[in-house]
């Protein structure tokens, strides 16, 4: 088998693909959530100062370092 020919039958390179259909979906996931975001914070403006102040920073700042660690973890096993 000619070297020309087995070049011409490995399967194509995906990756450049996989990774434009996962930030395609990325951006249609987030984009969205920061409309309705921005739609909140212009049309229900008193409702989210009301909503902020029943936020409790010490269980924000739990789970935020917990799935912060789980990540590290779970990177530190693969």
């Amino acid at each position: 088998m000619s070297t020309a020919h087995a070049k011409a039958a490995a399967p194509p390179d995906t990756a450049q693909l996989d990774i434009s259909i996962f930030l395609a979906t990325e951006l249609m996931y987030f984009s969205n959530l920061f409309a309705a975001d921005t739609w909140g914070h212009t049309h229900r403006s008193e409702d989210f100062s009301v909503a902020s102040r029943h936020t409790h920073m010490v269980l924000g700042t739990l789970n935020t370092a917990a799935l912060l660690t789980l990540l590290l973890l779970s990177l530190d096993c693969a």
